[in-house]
């Protein structure tokens, strides 16, 4: 079954308890994902409690260095580079979510696990390994929403958005990750897909209804 939110499909483990519950965002490059993070944290669907807007990679060093990196697009090896995504979110989730989470806050996250996984696999990595890596964090997860979009219409936001692409923002890559995605997403049952193709408004619907089904609301 497409796990998509069209079909009116909800994994039943997003109705696990908890203090706050951490909402993640995913997609490829020019997926709109951080417009859609922006939308849900403003959304007021979050009627109890605080809500947290974060993303990844982060400001702390790795992050840093992850962001400079891709934006000159000279790249360590893929090992590296995943292993250095991984060390970031580490010290955000030690530092910043799961203090949220445990505060009763909710959280609203562009980019986590996933990325990791789908970037990592479309650059040679074993899935495996990285699935093992990042499975204390996949488990925090109340619900993820991976946003799919073509990559000809992703590179096409892109450059409306700016001049210069990142390591990661072209055509041949996108599509590779796009697989990557569309093939582990099935394997989480914590994780809807939302056609990123429809207008903003209707994306955002589409997520605000699903989060607030994850937030019995």
């Amino acid at each position: 079954m497409e796990k998509l939110i069209s079909d009116g499909f909800m994994p039943r483990s997003v109705l696990g308890h908890g203090k706050g519950k951490l909402f993640v965002l995913e997609g490829i490059d020019g997926s709109g994902k951080t417009t859609q993070a922006k939308l849900l944290f403003e959304s007021g669907v979050f009627k109890e409690g605080k809500v947290v807007l974060t993303k990844e990679p982060t400001g702390w060093i790795a992050g840093s260095f992850l962001k400079k990196s891709m934006k000159s697009r000279d790249m360590v090896d893929p090992m590296t580079t995943q292993l250095l995504f991984i060390a970031d979110r580490s010290h955000h989730t030690a530092t910043e979510i799961m203090p949220a989470l445990e505060r009763g806050d909710n959280v609203v996250c562009d980019r986590y696990a996933l990325s990791t996984i789908a970037y990592g696999t479309a650059s040679g990595l074993s899935r495996e390994w990285l699935e093992e890596l990042n499975k204390p964090f996949l488990e925090l997860i109340t619900l993820g929403i991976l946003i799919d979009v073509d990559p000809e219409t992703a590179i096409g936001r892109i450059e409306q958005r700016r001049k210069s692409k990142t390591y990661f923002e072209n055509l041949k890559e996108l599509e590779t990750v796009r697989r990557s995605y569309m093939e582990i997403v099935h394997l989480y049952s914590n994780f809807v897909i939302v056609d990123g193709s429809k207008s903003i408004k209707e994306v955002h619907e589409s997520i605000r209804s699903a989060v607030a089904y994850a937030l019995h609301v």
